[in-house]
């Protein structure tokens, strides 16, 4: 049987329901101060600010939108210890109770911040974050060792990012918790034993984001000490953008975020690589051809200062007709000057007609005669003997007489000229060899230059 009373009791919707109890709170507490220390500080790319505030047993969500963060002079720091003027309200959607925040007045730094400052001070002193002891990243790396919770959200953003840029990077992870108790012994212990083991190029201690008290594993002093005293050199990729800790400034390089400090180790990615590879090879073929054009131009005017086969016999044949012409000149003015020594002789003995004169002299006549057969045979010897040696030797200088001798022209198959030295030449050539009958065309092996 129904209950009267309790069926006119009114039903309330989710939505009325939150408005009401919005209504409430803005309404109860719609300007008030609220004291308690930052944690999980985020700003969106909108401009809003949200943040936690909480003291020892509680902690409540804050916003800080863009327009009341801009007027303030004093910021939300992770670890600060603050009081915030504003109002409590109710996000309708979400049934999400939160503080909207107006203005931001800082009251004491909170203890682990002070902590932190502490320990930065003490470290910075013995020369930690000196930046003269830390060392330049590998240009390539081929295997990184990484220091991480292997259950965390950051192990599988580093392996996605090294997947996508460089998967030929080897990677080895070294398993350490990397908040609570014991963590940070358990992360010096991981990157005391990467270097022990000395077989990586580059150690990325990371995880993911969280607060102040979070992180603190990674300002811990034996933390430190073991990124300080690492031989390999050693990136750091620990929470959001705005989260800083000792450990980031010890090590050689500090990333953003565990996915920064993926993206920092795996440069140049696979397809940066392959651009510069490109590249290179563009490059080299202009030298190259540069190269061989510098060349060939050095062979053209080699080629210009050479004479052609056809043109040095025309000019041996010039040189032997010039001696051939001179020899007869020669010869017809021995001639001559005998043919008058004989006339001048034969008139004196006519002169003087006596019979034994002329037969003294007939005898004379005739050995005179003899003698310059014996002169002009001797005369024309030594000058055909002369001229066979000439031309003996300018058809030593025919290239035709050569390649009967078994001997060859080389020239190159591509533009034909004349090899004369082997220098030139590069194994892998193609050549083409002219014998007395027919041509060969050749493939250079090697080269003995």
């Amino acid at each position: 049987m129904n209950d009267p009373i309790q069926n006119s009791r009114q039903i309330f919707t989710v939505t009325e329901l939150n408005r009401k109890v919005k209504n409430l709170l803005e309404g109860e507490y719609s300007d008030i101060r609220l004291k308690g220390e930052v944690s999980n500080l985020q700003t969106a790319q909108s401009g809003h600010t949200y943040f936690k505030l909480k003291d020892r047993n509680a902690e409540i969500d804050c916003a800080l939108f863009r327009g009341a963060a801009a007027r303030q002079r004093n910021k939300p720091v992770i670890g600060l210890e603050v009081v915030v003027t504003g109002q409590v309200t109710l996000y309708p959607n979400k049934g999400r109770y939160q503080f909207i925040v107006s203005k931001v007045e800082l009251k004491d730094e909170g203890e682990l911040y002070k902590a932190f400052i502490e320990q930065k001070n003490r470290l910075e002193k013995k020369g930690y974050f000196a930046d003269d002891r830390k060392r330049v990243l590998p240009t390539y790396s081929t295997n990184v060792g990484i220091i991480t919770s292997p259950t965390g959200a950051a192990i599988h953003d580093i392996i996605r990012t090294f997947n996508r840029r460089n998967p030929s990077i080897s990677l080895l992870v070294y398993p350490t918790a990397v908040q609570g108790a014991g963590a940070a012994e358990q992360i010096a212990a991981a990157i005391n034993s990467a270097n022990q083991r000395n077989s990586d190029d580059v150690l990325i201690v990371a995880r993911g984001g969280g607060d102040m008290e979070d992180l603190w594993a990674f300002n811990e002093s034996v933390v430190a000490d073991a990124i300080f005293s690492s031989k390999i050199p050693t990136v750091t990729g620990i929470g959001h953008e705005t989260d800083f800790t000792i450990a980031d400034f010890v090590a050689d390089a500090r990333a953003a975020t565990p996915t920064a400090a993926a993206e920092r180790v795996s440069t140049p990615s696979r397809d940066e690589l392959l651009v510069a590879l490109a590249n290179r090879q563009i490059r080299l073929c202009d030298l190259t051809n540069r190269k061989l054009n510098e060349l060939s131009q050095g062979v053209d005017l080699a080629q210009k200062g050479l004479l052609h086969p056809s043109q040095r016999i025309q000019n041996q044949q010039g040189k032997f007709e010039q001696l051939q012409n001179r020899l007869v000149h020669i010869t017809a003015g021995q001639l001559s000057s005998r043919s008058v020594k004989v006339l001048s002789e034969n008139q004196r003995l006519l002169a003087i007609s006596p019979k034994s004169l002329i037969n003294l002299f007939g005898q004379r006549i005739a050995e005179a005669d003899t003698l310059l057969q014996i002169y002009m045979t001797e005369f024309h010897g030594q000058f055909s003997n002369r001229i066979e040696n000439l031309r003996a030797k300018l058809e030593s200088s025919n290239p035709e007489a050569a390649l009967n001798r078994g001997f060859s022209i080389i020239r190159r198959a591509d533009d034909d000229s004349i090899v004369s030295r082997a220098s030139v030449i590069s194994s892998g050539d193609k050549v083409k060899a002219q014998l007395s009958e027919g041509t060969l065309h050749c493939e250079v092996e090697s080269v003995e230059a």
